[in-house]
């Protein structure tokens, strides 16, 4: 045998992929308090975390910036932000057109039958 190890073990290790999420931020820039955790992008977005990040991989929702391998923060600025967009983007419902009878003040039609399923007969 000789003193030469394996490919595979003098080879530099494989780096793991990094995620749009750990792009680099300044760190000078922010404070403590402008980074929130994931409960409060939930709490202020009223999403669940499934749909914070596929839309964070779809490019819809702000990205995180990774602090440590299990930990992500959102800049608060950045999410108040995407809400503001998200409100100027609302879609105007509109109330039901009024049927002619109700609009001209008719009685309310009468109340249909009862309607018995196709399952098993009822006892009694």
């Amino acid at each position: 045998m000789g003193d030469t190890l394996p490919e595979t073990l003098t080879a530099e290790p494989r780096r793991r992929r990094t995620s749009r999420a750990e792009q680099p931020i300044a760190a000078s820039t922010l404070s403590a308090d402008d980074l929130i955790p994931l409960e409060a992008v939930m709490a202020k977005t009223h999403l669940g975390a499934s749909t914070i990040y596929l839309w964070m991989a779809q490019g819809r929702f702000p990205l995180g910036v990774q602090l440590s391998p299990r930990c992500v923060r959102w800049v608060r600025g950045e999410v108040e932000e995407w809400s503001r967009e998200r409100q100027g983007q609302r879609v105007q419902l509109r109330a039901p057109k009024p049927t002619p009878e109700i609009a001209a003040g008719s009685e309310a039609p009468p109340p249909q039958q009862e309607r018995r399923g196709r399952g098993r007969p009822r006892k009694g």
